[in-house]
């Protein structure tokens, strides 16, 4: 190896300023936040056609940011939560403590999104059954799902006897997901109301677990991430 002044000061230059980046707690060698996907997929989504970005999936990527500037808000910029109530902070603090938790789960989706095939799967199953096990009485955890191309979020709560688990399935796109969910036309008509929410209560822990059951929705979001044809993976999903 040659030793190069000039590289050496080249280096500590490029250290300095990443250490002033916004997402410098994130990452090791962090870029700018105009540069990453989770800006691209807030600001720019009429501009990604024809590159990488088109039909991938920034959900794990957007989660990471805005679940670490919630954070630094919190220890940071407490100013920022002028005027709410001692009730507001313990909603906050609850929902923060739930994206903290669910940190892992976006990072082992993220490694599985670059590498779908079922080596990858196989270890990412694992590590959610034991995450899943892992969950606290009254505590949850979010796990993200793409099932043709649709963004879901999977709410896993435990219940506070630890004997159960409730199930939350949130999806948001009316034109899609949102026709398996129930609907009402009577709340603002003529607009129809959506219930963005499936709630599946008391669920045992054998039952959620479930191999077979995690594996099946898993598979759902390696098949699209592979560029598979995932025709009617909705409906299996919803079946």
């Amino acid at each position: 190896k040659i030793w190069s002044a000039w590289n050496d000061e080249f280096e500590k230059k490029v250290d300095i300023q990443r250490a002033g980046l916004s997402l410098a707690g994130l990452f090791s060698k962090p870029r700018p936040i105009w540069s990453t996907p989770a800006f691209v997929g807030t600001f720019g989504d009429a501009f990604i056609e024809g590159t990488t970005y088109e039909g991938s999936s920034l959900l794990a990527w957007s989660f990471s940011v805005l679940n670490h500037t919630l954070q630094r808000t919190l220890t940071h910029q407490r100013r920022f939560y002028t005027g709410f109530s001692r009730k507001d902070f313990g909603v906050l603090s609850d929902t923060l403590h739930t994206l903290s938790k669910s940190a892992v789960v976006f990072k082992e989706m993220s490694r599985l999104i670059q590498n779908p095939k079922g080596t990858q799967l196989m270890s990412f199953l694992r590590k959610i059954k034991k995450i899943i096990s892992n969950i606290n009485a009254g505590e949850s955890m979010l796990f993200p799902l793409i099932v043709e191309e649709e963004e879901l979020l999977l709410v896993t709560m435990r219940t506070r006897s630890e004997r159960y688990y409730n199930l939350v399935v949130i999806a948001t796109n009316p034109l899609t997901s949102l026709k398996y969910h129930s609907v009402d036309a009577s709340m603002a008509p003529p607009c129809i109301q959506y219930r963005t929410a499936l709630v599946l209560n008391q669920i045992d822990k054998k039952s959620i677990t479930c191999d077979v059951f995690w594996s099946a929705v898993f598979n759902l979001t390696a098949r699209c991430c592979e560029g598979k044809d995932t025709s009617g993976d909705l409906k299996k999903f919803y079946g």
